[in-house]
């Protein structure tokens, strides 16, 4: 899916880049597994996956039946507290207070909680740390630069010898890098919470499922755009709060939660009624502005909004929105036709394959891109042995230097093979 399709050069050029980083990953995935610990605890990520999805899912469901306010318990039967496991205390030593914000769960969950949180926080910690073992070659964390302190070389000069281009680098303060660090927060407050902070992972079902990931990558594709539309949609709701704070600030009802006594609240009144699908306009409750003369006011504010937030600056955002899942798909539809139709390694397509009468499945695993992985990483682990043919030293060093000249192209041993057997019946055609 990553590869360059601009031209089959860039194509070929792009295969060995990935397959120099993928036989470092390849290696390193070896050597860990040389170690039992680890080899179990890399074996079992997938259980380490759902187990955390899950655990939340069975929590949270219980909780959905037995959580309930203090005031509102049903049964005597509870442990109840102000959250915290360690206050929570008989029901029948809790004071009797109506208006306590305190909840209550059953003594039977809170008994349970205690095991499932436990298990829920050992697997987020296995999966972090799974994720980390494997990953931290490919992890771009700052190291100190030996070259430039011993000799004196420039930033420059010292990172020199450095591949600039890494396709499978990972930031460290990346998306995922920073959710696993939030799960792992929230289930060890969960604990303590009685379980609600659980709900958070809930969300963990983006990270495993790719559809939901390409959902939120389509989403998100015109970041740039949308981050230039919040402030704009900010200055105009700030704009509309100090024309309705200086002209029509007692127009605004305090009993409907509209506050306008000062700046602040106008500001804070317009934010809360611009999320609201009001249709056009803020549709506030215009106390003092009844009159038939007074419709006219409304109208200008009202549709001056509606077209400058409403049919602006919303439907911008939608727009950018669908623009993005748009060109996702489109991506995704054409490099899905590109590897589908096309041979990644000698450009062949899949009607010319199939005009000379050979099996498109029979060419692609002639030119399996694995094969051509598992080769490179063969030459790649017998460089300084004697195992390697002439041959396979210059395909080795051809590999090295990132030169496509020993890659077939427009041809393969099945195409070459057609020929022959074709140039052979017209040899035979024009002797007889």
């Amino acid at each position: 899916w990553g590869l360059s399709r601009k031209t089959l050069t860039d194509k070929n050029v792009d295969f060995l880049g990935w397959s120099e980083e993928i036989i470092k990953d390849m290696k390193n995935m070896y050597n860990l597994k040389q170690i039992p610990i680890v080899k179990e605890l890399v074996g079992l990520e997938f259980l380490w996956d759902w187990l955390v999805l899950l655990l939340a899912i069975v929590i949270q469901l219980w909780l959905l039946v037995d959580l309930e306010d203090f005031g509102m318990r049903t049964s005597g039967d509870k442990t109840c507290g102000e959250g915290s496991l360690t206050n929570m205390i008989e029901i029948k030593n809790f004071p009797a207070d109506n208006n306590s914000t305190n909840v209550c769960v059953s003594k039977v969950f809170s008994k349970a909680h205690d095991i499932l949180g436990a298990v829920h926080l050992a697997s987020t910690i296995l999966l972090a740390a799974t994720y980390a073992t494997t990953n931290w070659h490919r992890f771009d964390h700052p190291t100190f630069n030996w070259r430039a302190f011993i000799w004196g070389q420039s930033s420059e000069q010292a990172n020199a010898h450095k591949n600039t281009k890494h396709r499978m680098k990972i930031d460290i303060t990346s998306f995922y890098n920073v959710w696993l660090l939030i799960m792992i927060s929230c289930s060890a407050l969960g604990i303590l919470f009685h379980g609600q902070l659980y709900c958070v992972h809930l969300m963990h079902i983006v990270a495993m499922f790719d559809l939901l990931t390409r959902v939120i990558r389509g989403a998100t594709a015109n970041r740039d755009q949308l981050l230039v539309i919040i402030p704009f949609a900010v200055f105009i709701i700030y704009i509309y709060s100090m024309i309705y704070f200086t002209f029509a600030r007692s127009m605004f009802d305090n009993d409907k939660m509209e506050y306008c006594n000062t700046l602040a609240q106008c500001f804070s009144t317009a934010i809360r009624y611009s999320m609201r699908n009001s249709n056009g306009g803020h549709n506030y409750s215009w106390t003092d502005k009844k009159a038939f003369t007074d419709m006219w006011i409304r109208i200008a504010i009202d549709v001056s909004f509606w077209l400058i937030y409403s049919i602006i600056g919303i439907k911008v955002v939608t727009a950018l929105v669908i623009d993005g899942f748009t060109s996702q798909k489109k991506l995704r539809k054409t490099s899905l036709e590109d590897m589908s139709g096309v041979c990644s390694i000698c450009g062949l397509t899949k009607d010319e394959v199939s005009g000379k009468g050979i099996d498109w499945d029979t060419h692609k695993q002639e030119h399996n891109l694995w094969s051509y992985v598992n080769l490179f990483y063969y030459l790649k682990n017998n460089k300084r042995s004697s195992k390697l043919s002439a041959i396979e030293d210059e395909v080795l060093e051809k590999f090295e230097r990132g030169e496509i000249s020993f890659l077939p192209r427009k041809t393969s041993l099945s195409w070459k093979r057609v020929i022959k057997e074709r140039e052979d019946m017209r040899e035979k055609e024009r002797i007889f």
